[in-house]
This record gives structure tokens, C-alpha cells and sequence, in this order.
């Protein structure tokens, strides 16, 4: 801040030089704003025929905010403190000069931060009008954000909340996770997040982008006239900045919808529609094509990330998949995996189908969950009352006692009313902390804000307003017991001590309700393959085993041929008659001495009278035919052999 001078008098350029200092508010901030949006419409006029719309400067301003966390701003952005945060030219004005991509006048900035703009080029005149671009990142290692800001319709005198046209912002990583706009959590997109209804202004932020995206803006409610003087009474345009984006025009390959067969080959419950530890799996796998281009050649092989879990038949193959269409593999292709017995029940399979096209190769991901889980939700009304004007003395609102069970999700329904006149209203700000207390005594702190349009009437998580805690902070707690609802008012750090207006007024919890869906222990009735034994014989002899030995060399040499499964091991073992008769082989009364066949130079002398044994161990899970195996060099080992 400079102080005044008379014309042509020094002014100070630099703190510490006695002309300066420090301050903060918006008297500061506009004129600062002002000077940063006039450098805006000038460098927007040196690649642009026109001046840019004022939605357009306020979302390139917006866009290029960055949170100033810390000290008197603890929250992430949006908050009411600092808005979206502190505009930064620099984020903006950097290499590179915007051109014409087509029309209506889309820009795009390929050198520097690759960046996409659309400055009012698109009208909406209905609900559901819709206007769609894809892009994909530019630089994987810096974020992504996107804003979309429109001059809405003038709202009626006194109304709260104000806006009249309503748009939302949406945006589609690899045709499956939605972020949609001011959906934000700790400064970042929580994914299938809530639609923005209040604001003419909205943000998606990914900070570690990657993959494909399809960016939508829709027309919610047009319910006001947002372009005056044209003859439709109801319509809105936009202006739209997308940075850290390269314009796509190919297809983008998904999931479709799967639904597995799960099949039992021994003692289980195959074919119920529950996948279990111990079963193999066979699913079709449509991919949906949510590009602009049709995706031909196209291909895929599946791999496995769960340990347990093996891929027996990986490969499919489809016809070309157009633009907007579903694409189903070619008839007979269809998928198989097969699940381990020692897979944990409740755990689950995580599978990537790697897709190959003309066009680009897409990493599609499959999930299926092992065993089963019961959900059941149970919804509990608190109690309500005044809340005490006394920051020192929080009120708490209690619900009936909760039935035990694991927290698989939390929602609640909260209505708070301020009062709307005399002391402790809305013009004293209102400000109030909002808690949410499990039986555990676990604290999510669900508003820490003034109330808005002098009332708290939403549901959390599914609300715009600034949330410092996440309900996921209850997942996998027991839900038994009596929950809280804390509100502490405030409004006594400025409206204490009443006065000929009186004491602060209060405000009321009118109603909250809880809803709490828990989930059982999972369930699973594990297929258990009963494999036959092992058997084996000597070729054309019945004598178990053939064992040679060269007096010269030292060298023992058998071999033996299986007539039944694989065995896991195979293992030769050494003892004394006298020690084996009548007690079979034990690893009490046996020394490994071979595990396959003796190599040159091993010396193996056997006393009188002793016996040699092959002993076939196998696991129950393992099945699988074995075949010929005379020769001694290349006897049967299955992949988890180990030898003593």
C-alpha cells in the first residue's frame, strides 16, 4: 500500500522503504484484481477478435487461483476466507499464443501448459442442452483444473440463494470416475461427487491426471433470460477454461456391464452368483466406446494383480466399435480366471484388461468382489432445540441407540435455522460449528461457516458448502451406540452482553437425521477340489520305484512313470529296513538324500538292506495330468517344487 503524494513527488516502490506496508481486505484486493483483469482482456485481444466476456475473465482469473493455506486460512479452497485462492497472471500469460481450433471460437494453447478456451461460443436454449469436449493431459505431472463461469439471469430482489440459470460441469476419467464441479474436497475433485446448485461459477482440480477424459457442461434449469435482447427469454452462455489439456478426437474404451459366472468344479456353491475362494470365473467383457471416433482393430488380453489368481483363457477379440456404441467381444471369446482357495474371503480381484486398437491402447480395469456381504441401512431422527448462544457451552443433539454393525457408509440430514432479524442474525454473521460425534467419540466436523441464506437445510457428504471433515472417517468403525450432533454458536465473541436490543438470538436445530449402512462380516462357502492321488510305477514293471546304482561312479539313477495327477514335490528318500518295517515314511525315520536324479560326482553308498522311497506329495488344490516321465533327466516337477 503506497501512501499519497502530490504530482510528481517520489513514491516508493518496495517494502521497508517507509512508503509501504502491509494490509489486507478488499479494499486492497480490488484494484489489484482490477489491474490483473485488464491485463487479461489484453493479452486475450493479441490472439482473439474480440474482447473477452466478463465470465470469461472471472473464470481465466479463478483458473489460475492457487490455495494460500496457512495462518488465517486453514481451510483448502473454495473457502470464504480467500475464495478460490490468489490469482496468479503467471499461471496464465505463460509461452505460448492460443489459436483457433474451430468454431463456435474454441482456442487452444499447445506450447507451454497445453490449455483449452471457449468464450460464449455456445448457446443454450432448453434443459438438457449439453456441450461436450475431450482432452487428454498434456503433462501427467501437473494438475489439472477446469473452470466453467457464466453471467446468469438477473434473481429476484431478497433472493436467497440467488441464481437462476443453473449449469453444471462434469468431467469423465477413462469413461468410468466422475468430477463434477466445486465437488472438491481438501482443494482436490472427490470422484461422483454432488451437482453444484447455488453458483455460477465451478471448478473440477485433479492433481495427478491421467487417461482420457470427457469434459460436459449441461443446462440443469434455464430458468431466466441470460442473453437479453435476442428474443428467447430463457438461455445462457459460458465461458469455459481447461488447463493442462490437449483437445482428443479418438475413441475411449471402458467397461462395460459384467456379469460373471462362477463355477465350482469340486465341493461348493458355484452358480450362485457369488464369487468364492477356490473357483474359476468366466465373464463376457462389452467395452463401451464414449470417444468421438470409432475405435477399429481392436483387442485384449487380461492380467492379474491379486496374488491367488490366475489368468486360464485372457484374450478376446471385437468388431469395430463406433463413436457413442457398446462393443461386444466375437462369439465364443469369452474371459476365464481362476481364484485360489487361499484367497481371503472378503478380499478382492483386481484384473486389467489391456486393450489394443488402430487408434491407441487402453488399460481397462475389472474389479469383482470375493464372498458376500449383507447391507442394510437403518435412518435415526436426533433430538432438536435452541442451540446456546455460548461458545464455551456447545449444544448436543443425540439420536436412539444404533444397532452394532461395520460402517460401510454415512450420511446426514441436517436443518439449522438462524435468525433472520435483530441481534445474532444474518448481518452478525451467524457463525456456527457443526460436528458429527460417533459412539466412539470419533468428531467429523461438518460446517464451520456462517449459515447460508440463514439456514443449514442439506445433506452431508452430498453438499456444496464447505465441509473441513470427510464421513469416510467412520468406515469400518461399529455403528452401535448413541451419535451426537455438536453445534456451537459463535455469535458471542461479537453480540455478547445483550444491551437495549437484547440478547443475541438463537439459533435452531429443527431436525437431523442420521443414515447409517452397515455391512456383515463377508460370507463364502469356499470351493474345495478334491484331487486324486498321485500314482506311480515303474515303466512296464509294477514296482513302485526303479533305482540303479554304479559301484564305479557312486551315481544313483531311478525313474518311475505317473499314472495319476501331478504331484507338488517329488522327493527320494533314504532308511534302513529295519527302521521302515511296518511304519510307512515319516520325516521322523527318513533322510532326504535326492530330489530328482543324482548328478555326476555325488557319491551315494546304500548299506545292505537299505530301502530307497519316492515319496509323492501333493496339495489339495492341485490337479492336473501328468503324462510319460521314463526319463530320469526330465522327471515331473510342478512350478512350486522346492528340494531339500
Amino acid at each position: 500500500m503506497a501512501s499519497a503524494y502530490l504530482p510528481g513527488a517520489t513514491v516508493g516502490v518496495s517494502l521497508g522503504d517507509g512508503l509501504h506496508g502491509l494490509s489486507a481486505g478488499t479494499s486492497f484486493s480490488s484494484p489489484q484484481t482490477a489491474g490483473g483483469a485488464a491485463l487479461l482482456v489484453q493479452w486475450w485481444e493479441s490472439f482473439a477478435s474480440a474482447v473477452p466476456s466478463p465470465a470469461m475473465v472471472k473464470a481465466l482469473l479463478v483458473n489460475s487461483a492457487r490455495d494460500m493455506q496457512g495462518g488465517n486460512t486453514p481451510e483448502f479452497v473454495p473457502n470464504r476466507r480467500e475464495g478460490w485462492g490468489r490469482w496468479d497472471l503467471g499461471n496464465i500469460i505463460d509461452a505460448g499464443t492460443p489459436t483457433v481450433v474451430s468454431a463456435p471460437p474454441l482456442f487452444k494453447k499447445t506450447s507451454g501448459l497445453g490449455s483449452i478456451y471457449l468464450d460464449q461460443g455456445v448457446v443454450f436454449n432448453n434443459n438438457g442442452d449439453q456441450y461436450q469436449l475431450r482432452f487428454v493431459p498434456a503433462d501427467v505431472s501437473k494438475p489439472l483444473r477446469a473452470t466453467l463461469a457464466w453471467t446468469d439471469a438477473p434473481g429476484a430482489a431478497g433472493a436467497c440463494p440467488a441464481l437462476v440459470n443453473d449449469l453444471d460441469l462434469e468431467i469423465v476419467q477413462n469413461g468410468k470416475i466422475t468430477l463434477r464441479g466445486n465437488a472438491i474436497t481438501d482443494g482436490t475433485s472427490a470422484t461422483v461427487g454432488p451437482a453444484d446448485q447455488r453458483n455460477n461459477v465451478e471448478q473440477v482440480i485433479q492433481p495427478n491426471p491421467s487417461g482420457f477424459y470427457t469434459l460436459t457442461v449441461k443446462a440443469v434449469t434455464l430458468a431466466g433470460d441470460g442473453i437479453p435482447g435476442n428474443g428467447d427469454t430463457t438461455d445462457q452462455d459460458f465461458a469455459l477454461v481447461v488447463t493442462n489439456a490437449v483437445i482428443y478426437t479418438g475413441p475411449i474404451l471402458a467397461a462395460g456391464t459384467i456379469t460373471p459366472s462362477d463355477v465350482c468344479s469340486g465341493t461348493g456353491s458355484g452358480g450362485n452368483a457369488v464369487i468364492d475362494p477356490g473357483e474359476s470365473v468366466v465373464f463376457s467383457l462389452p467395452l463401451v466406446n464414449s470417444g468421438s471416433a470409432t475405435a477399429t482393430s481392436v483387442s485384449g488380453s487380461l492380467s492379474s494383480s491379486t496374488p491367488g489368481v490366475t489368468v486360464v483363457d485372457g484374450s478376446s477379440a471385437y468388431a469395430n466399435i463406433p463413436a457413442g456404441a457398446t462393443g461386444n467381444p466375437n462369439a465364443g471369446d469369452t474371459l476365464s480366471i481362476q481364484i485360489s482357495d487361499t484367497v481371503p474371503c472378503g478380499s478382492g480381484v483386481d484384473l486389467t484388461f489391456n486393450v489394443s486398437t488402430a487408434q491407441g491402447t487402453f488399460p481397462v480395469p475389472i474389479h469383482f468382489d470375493v464372498g458376500s456381504k449383507t447391507v442394510t441401512t437403518q435412518n435415526l431422527s436426533g433430538t432438536t432445540g435452541a442451540v446456546n448462544n455460548d461458545i464455551n457451552n456447545p449444544s448436543v443433539f443425540t439420536t436412539p441407540v444404533a444397532t452394532s454393525g461395520t460402517i460401510r457408509s454415512i450420511t446426514v440430514d441436517v436443518n439449522v435455522s438462524n435468525p433472520t432479524s435483530g441481534r445474532g442474525s444474518a448481518y452478525l454473521f451467524g457463525d456456527y460449528i457443526v460436528e458429527l460425534i460417533s459412539p466412539q467419540s470419533t468428531a467429523v466436523t461438518l460446517h464451520f461457516n456462517p449459515l447460508p441464506c440463514f439456514s443449514l437445510n442439506t445433506n452431508y457428504p452430498n453438499t456444496r458448502l464447505a465441509q473441513l471433515g470427510t464421513l469416510d472417517a467412520f468406515k469400518g468403525l461399529d455403528a452401535g451406540g448413541a451419535w451426537s450432533l455438536r453445534v456451537t454458536s459463535r455469535n458471542n465473541t461479537i453480540c455478547a452482553g445483550g444491551g437495549p436490543s437484547g440478547p443475541c438470538s438463537s439459533a435452531t436445530v429443527n431436525s437431523w437425521t442420521l443414515h447409517i449402512t452397515r455391512e456383515s462380516t463377508p460370507g463364502c462357502n469356499t470351493c474345495v477340489v478334491t484331487a486324486p492321488p498321485p500314482e506311480v510305477s515303474a515303466p512296464a514293471s509294477p514296482t513302485p520305484l526303479t533305482l540303479s546304482y554304479d559301484t564305479a561312479t557312486g551315481i544313483v539313477t531311478f525313474s518311475w512313470e505317473s499314472l495319476g495327477a501331478q504331484a507338488d514335490s517329488y522327493r527320494l528318500y533314504h532308511g534302513l529296513m529295519s527302521a521302515l518295517a511296518g511304519t510307512g515314511v515319516t520325516t521322523s525315520n527318513t533322510a532326504p538324500v535326492l530330489c530328482g536324479i543324482a548328478t555326476a560326482g555325488t557319491s551315494l553308498v546304500p548299506p545292505a538292506g537299505d530301502r530307497f522311497f519316492l515319496v509323492a506329495a501333493q496339495k489339495a488344490s492341485l490337479m492336473g495330468p501328468l503324462g510319460q516321465a521314463t526319463d530320469p533327466s526330465t522327471f515331473p516337477r510342478s512350478a512350486n517344487q522346492t528340494c531339500p
